[in-house]
């Protein structure tokens, strides 16, 4: 919005469509956004978890997580810091199944992305279930930065809440019955 008008600004021109996104603005007024995606052309599927940001010189992305027709990416949840560092969570499927889980059902596990000064780093939240969608999820951070992540286990319907602290990833059960959908606020 200009003031007087919308003004129209494509970042995602790959060959897939968007299947989940979230919007930040950070502190210069200016957009980030994560993305999950999915392409299927003939007999080749991708899909793809990005993080843009537009600058003076345009839209800038970075590839977080991609992978064949084995991976599936449920819609991210971002969240910026003080500093206009993004965090960013979603429900992954595995491309590695571990055993003896039920045929025709994907393992997902809750994933958390934080940008830091060395990168990017990428860490599972809990240990990966079985489900035939996504899990939802939902961001918040603490005034210090440290994430709480929301969201529906991988195995069944409950609600769960993840905090990270000097000790590492905490996890406790909301409503063991849980859910669909859900949105966190601190």
């Amino acid at each position: 919005w200009t003031g007087g008008w919308w003004t129209f600004d494509d970042f995602f021109r790959a060959y897939g469509e968007p299947t989940g996104l979230s919007l930040a603005l950070g502190s210069d007024g200016q957009p980030r956004v994560a993305y999950s995606w999915h392409s299927s052309t003939d007999i080749f599927e991708d899909n793809g978890l990005d993080f843009v940001v537009r600058s003076a010189a345009g839209w800038q992305r970075t590839a977080l997580y991609g992978g064949g027709e084995w991976v599936a990416i449920g819609a991210p949840a971002l969240a910026l810091d003080a500093t206009d560092a993004p965090q960013i969570a979603s429900g992954i499927y595995n491309e590695v199944s571990p055993p003896g889980g039920p045929p025709n059902s994907p393992p997902y596990s809750i994933v958390h992305f934080r940008n830091t000064p060395s990168g990017w780093e990428r860490a599972p939240l809990d240990e990966p279930g079985y489900s035939n969608d996504p899990p939802r999820v939902s961001l918040a951070l603490e005034p210090e930065g440290h994430p709480i992540v929301a969201y529906t286990a991988p195995s069944g319907n409950a609600l769960k809440v993840a905090s990270y602290n000097v000790s590492g990833w905490q996890i406790e059960m909301v409503d063991p019955a849980g859910g669909g959908d859900m949105s966190l606020a601190l």
